[in-house]
């Protein structure tokens, strides 16, 4: 996601309702790179809108999704998904102490992964994360 008036945009093509509420998600989400959880967005959005719902949330992200405008990141062990707004080929570092997620940007002809099949499969799309600690939570651990 780039900008709210691309989101209104491809949100207007497809004959969505563009209501303040989902304005205030877009604006939320645009350059987020702490791939937030529903309910992270639901809390700051109710700072500024105390009359927003939690399905308001819910319903513009799924549809922001279905849009391929966000992805959607599940953890291994966090029962919550993530939302990713950086829609292009990367994997995640997810720090298991304070479990941040950080992007990994990898040049784009470092792999012709999703050219490739593997086992037959025709790949069209991968998450990858891999479990650590950041640098921050490293300092005063005993990491065997």
């Amino acid at each position: 996601m780039k900008n709210v008036e691309e989101v209104v945009e491809k949100f207007q093509e497809q004959r969505y309702k563009i209501t303040p509420q989902r304005r205030e998600v877009f604006s939320i989400l645009v350059n987020n790179e702490n791939h937030p959880k529903a309910e992270e967005i639901y809390t700051e959005l109710e700072a500024r809108m105390p009359d927003v719902s939690l399905a308001t949330v819910y319903n513009t992200l799924n549809i922001l999704e279905e849009l391929g405008m966000i992805d959607a990141v599940s953890i291994v062990g966090d029962d919550a998904v993530h939302y990713d707004p950086n829609t292009e080929p990367h994997d995640h570092l997810y720090c298991i102490c304070c479990h941040r997620i950080v992007d990994i940007i990898r040049d784009r002809h470092d792999s012709n992964f999703y050219e490739k099949e593997l086992l037959g499969f025709r790949i069209i799309k991968r998450h990858i994360t891999y479990y650590g600690y950041c640098p921050d939570c490293q300092e005063g651990l005993e990491i065997i």
